[in-house]
């Protein structure tokens, strides 16, 4: 996609650089004023079953349309943001365009190096949100937990019955209570003991 998106760049007048995690980034200086950085990333996660889909799941234009993976998250918002950003008139500043890379496996890591460097008074994702501004995201966070031993409860009498097994105080767990959780937030709205 790389090989596609630097001559594209450089074709409409980019000062283009490819950095060293793969991302494509193309400045138009356009002298004194703000930065503002656009983002739209190369990558797309893979087909699993092609026989499933009702067009060719790789890229299909039929009646002017594009259609496969990839084609709204997020190959059409890069090639609108490349050629929009070329097209504009701005009085000043600088527009940076953004191919990143390793979007749906890392969800911003690549583009926040891009930013560190380029140091954007505004940064736009161009992420699909229905034609709606969306200022900010929920994030997301993944964890892997391992855990080694027998599984017990605190309830099996023989896990309590030498003194060493027994819950400090300091981390005993809590009193079982009846909470009821809010809808939105799924915090606890409140909670009596049971």
């Amino acid at each position: 996609m790389a090989d596609l998106v630097r001559p594209e760049m450089e074709r409409l007048g980019y000062a283009v650089e490819v950095d060293a995690l793969g991302n494509v980034v193309g400045t138009l200086d356009f002298g004194p004023g703000p930065c503002v950085l656009f983002d739209a990333h190369m990558d797309t996660v893979g087909v699993t079953d092609p026989a499933a889909w009702s067009v060719e799941p790789f890229g299909e234009l039929r009646d002017g349309r594009l259609y496969g993976r990839g084609s709204m998250d997020m190959k059409g918002p890069l090639a609108a943001v490349i050629h929009g950003a070329a097209a504009a008139a701005a009085g000043g500043g600088r527009v940076v365009v953004s191919a990143s890379i390793a979007e749906e496996m890392i969800e911003g890591y690549a583009t926040v190096d891009v930013a560190r460097r380029v140091r954007p008074d505004v940064a736009v994702i161009c992420e699909a949100t229905g034609r709606r501004v969306a200022v900010g995201q929920r994030g997301r966070a993944e964890l892997v937990v391992e855990v080694f031993g027998r599984p017990r409860t605190r309830r099996d009498p023989s896990w309590a019955s030498t003194p060493s097994r027994r819950w400090p105080t300091s981390c005993a767990p809590p009193a079982r209570s009846s909470c009821r959780r809010t809808r939105r937030s799924g915090r606890r709205s409140s909670c009596r003991p049971t």
